[in-house]
């Protein structure tokens, strides 16, 4: 913006026009272009040129900075201080506010009109204060709130612990010192400030969980209560606990014991930081118990079975037979003769269900012909085994006679009347390891 000034007659005679130039490191330059002026009280020649001087002035910005003058009109010596010194470089830098007297010598030796110069004071940088406690939240702070005031005149930058690098999310959960920064409009710093900011220990709720399913028992309908416990120690924390949204009013440790479905959630406070977990919940579910109906066997081969496993209730299962592992499938073939521990889980992590089965391996049919081959039925394989019965029946039912697996066996008669030829079933009990065990199956009789 170009400025014009007219100075009176009566003090000085001249002109001079200013023209202010772009900041140059946060200083101002102003070049002024002078006509020679002369005062009455001063022993200089007045010269007979009416050329004016080109003096550029670089006023402080900032308090810590001085001023400059530079005479870019060609001489042969210059002097800011009327002439009483004078200094073959033009350019005299670090210069304190007050008032110059420009003269140069020329290069025939006549000497310019005197020309003032004023170096202004640096206008004065706002104050930056912040506040004098640190800033403490239990998740995050905002480093703004550590301004005691918002300065006008002031931008701020906000620099992380390092003291360099620069935030630009003004939101911190960490604790530490970080610094403030503040620049005036003309681009001077007030130096850098600490703000401390201390984030309390929030509770961390660490789920122990026995189970996520309140399991009942099928066949009393007993519910297995589910024990939820917070990881965290009574004596450093208060305990609020809910069940679907309504306080439990006799849970205040550090556990609870569920045993309804729903949803559960506890509220943990900190003795010494004050700070609040609210945020912990856990959803439980029913689930039933798995039971196993029934078990199908059908032999397949010599010594080889195929054995499905029905449970009471449909649900996704695994299946375990003896030794193997757990599988999808409820069937299992080309199993060999013997037994076995059957085991079934669902993904409840209710009770496994656990039933033992006895594959045996018994003749499919027999023929009483008298020939001395297959003329008696009977199953050899539960030979060694305590309190065996085996009972025959018809295909209604009807009990026909029993036998022992090392007795004669049956040679298809009833009453002494031979019977014809069909399916008959048979059913065995045995004792295993004191647990009475029931193999039941069907054979022919072929004449």
């Amino acid at each position: 913006m170009p400025f014009l000034f007219i100075i009176s007659r009566k003090t000085l005679i001249g002109l001079f026009f200013v023209w202010l130039l772009p900041c140059f490191g946060s200083m101002k330059a102003n070049i002024l272009s002078v006509y020679p002026l002369w005062e009455h009280n001063r022993n200089v020649s007045r010269g007979t040129d009416r050329e004016p001087l080109e003096i550029v002035v670089v006023q402080p910005s900032c308090e810590w900075q001085t001023g400059s003058i530079i005479i870019a009109t060609i001489a042969l010596e210059y002097s800011i201080d009327g002439g009483l010194s004078y200094s073959p470089d033009n350019i005299f830098p670090n210069l304190l506010p007050g008032i110059y007297s420009v003269i140069v010598r020329k290069m025939d030796g006549s000497v310019s009109g005197l020309f003032p110069v004023t170096i202004s004071k640096a206008p004065e940088i706002p104050e930056l204060e912040l506040i004098d406690i640190p800033l403490y939240d239990c998740h995050s702070v905002e480093l703004r709130d550590a301004l005691n005031t918002a300065t006008p005149g002031l931008e701020y930058v906000f620099y992380d612990t390092d003291g360099t690098t620069v935030l630009e999310n003004t939101v911190v959960s960490l604790s530490g010192i970080y610094f403030i920064e503040g620049f005036s409009v003309q681009g001077c710093s007030t130096g850098k400030l600490t703000a401390e900011v201390i984030i309390g220990a929030t509770p961390q709720v660490i789920w122990s969980v026995s189970n996520p399913f309140i399991c009942i028992d099928n066949n009393d309908n007993t519910v297995r209560t589910v024990l939820l416990d917070s990881g965290l120690p009574e004596e450093a924390h208060a305990f609020k606990w809910f069940y679907n949204g309504t306080v439990i009013p006799a849970a205040v440790g550090r556990a609870v014991a569920a045993d309804r479905p729903g949803m559960y959630r506890v509220e943990v406070l900190n003795f010494e930081s004050g700070c609040k977990a609210v945020n912990d919940t856990i959803v439980l579910q029913t689930a039933y118990e798995p039971v196993i109906a029934r078990i199908r066997t059908r032999i397949t081969g010599v010594n080889l079975f195929a054995v499905q496993i029905v449970m009471l209730r449909e649900s996704v299962y695994q299946y375990q037979l003896g030794n193997s592992g757990y599988q999808e499938s409820n069937l299992f073939e080309n199993v060999s003769g013997g037994g076995y521990i059957v085991r079934v889980k669902d993904n409840s992590g209710c009770r496994t269900a656990v039933k033992r089965l006895l594959l045996l391996d018994y003749p499919l049919y027999f023929t009483p012909n008298g020939d001395g081959y297959n003329d008696v039925w009977n199953i050899p394989s539960l030979s060694g085994k305590k309190e065996v019965i085996i009972q025959i029946f018809d295909q209604k039912g009807a009990f026909i006679t029993h036998i022992a697996p090392d007795g004669k066996g049956w040679d298809g008669t009833h009453n002494g009347k031979a019977l014809p030829e069909n399916d008959y079933w048979f059913v065995a009990q045995y004792n295993d390891n004191n647990i009475i065990e029931e193999v039941s199956g069907h054979f022919s009789l072929k004449r």
